[in-house]
């Protein structure tokens, strides 16, 4: 997104969430942060965009990236606007959801998760969020409130 485009309160949630990386205020962080950081925005990048953009803002391997290197960097990577990255998460599930009834089985989840994606998730991953998210009569997943979950 163009960073002249983006709403105020998306500005200052990536200021608030670089000053947390950045507590001495020093205009720098961890090469090693970026994508903790990028993560804790929502962003959901893949390692090999992690590795991408922390080569792209530290050539030389210093090991810090300056603040407002990265801000420009988050603010391109930023989504036109929540909805529509809601919209496309709720569009990928609607793929599997065949007769469109908002749940999908453990089994149909757990080989989305481990199978589909440039970087499927872990096992572990995958149980967690099977176990945290099953309805304990029929075993199924609601992928509306995951989607939920995964937006907060």
């Amino acid at each position: 997104m163009n960073e002249n485009a983006l709403p105020d309160h998306h500005k200052q949630a990536i200021q608030n969430c670089l000053r947390s990386f950045d507590p001495r205020n020093t205009g720098h962080v961890k090469s090693q942060n970026v994508g903790n950081i990028l993560r804790s925005l929502k962003l959901i990048p893949t390692n090999e965009e992690i590795s991408r953009r922390t080569e792209e803002l530290d050539p030389h391997h210093t090991g810090f990236i300056a603040t407002e290197d990265l801000y420009h960097v988050i603010a391109k990577m930023w989504p036109s606007s929540e909805a529509v990255f809601k919209r496309q998460i709720w569009n990928a599930f609607l793929l599997f959801d065949k007769e469109d009834r908002g749940k999908l089985s453990s089994q149909t989840l757990h080989k989305i998760l481990t199978t589909y994606g440039k970087e499927p998730l872990t096992e572990a991953e995958v149980k967690k969020i099977i176990k945290d998210n099953a309805d304990p009569q029929d075993g199924e997943i609601e992928y509306g409130s995951l989607i939920r979950q995964w937006m907060k």
